[in-house]
């Protein structure tokens, strides 16, 4: 299994269902990255953020929050879109990655997994973007 190869303590990359990890383990194999930053990335995306700083401040822990693991920032404009749209942010978090693996869902249960070349393709560029900030 692919998700054995990653050492990842995120909350959110295990509270999603088994099939959804493999998936984002495989995108994160296929760019060369570590889960939580195709976790990340998929949020960024879908909020229609250009470009998280890794070097973001983290959120201060609050007990069982899936949302501790990213950065202030993205956790910012996560509840700030949970507000517009009246809905929880951690079904943000699940509509962004499912949005990200399969355009055409809304949940996890309607996802359709599979590795998708343009995706792997963001994913690559985002690291080279990253890559040069922090240079």
């Amino acid at each position: 299994m692919l998700t054995s190869n990653f050492n990842t303590q995120s909350k959110i990359f295990a509270s999603i269902p088994e099939r959804v990890q493999e998936a984002i383990a495989a995108y994160a194999y296929a760019a060369d990255l570590l889960p939580d930053a195709v976790i990340q990335f998929a949020i960024a995306h879908f909020l229609e953020l250009e470009y998280i700083s890794p070097d973001t401040k983290q959120n201060p822990p609050k007990s069982g929050n899936v949302l501790n693991d990213l950065p202030g920032t993205l956790c910012h404009e996560i509840r700030n879109y949970a507000v517009e749209q009246e809905m929880p942010p951690e079904f943000v978090v699940e509509l962004a990655i499912a949005h990200f693996l399969d355009p055409d869902s809304v949940t996890f249960d309607d996802c359709q997994v599979g590795l998708q070349r343009d995706r792997i393709e963001l994913l690559r560029h985002q690291k080279q973007v990253q890559q040069q900030a922090a240079a």
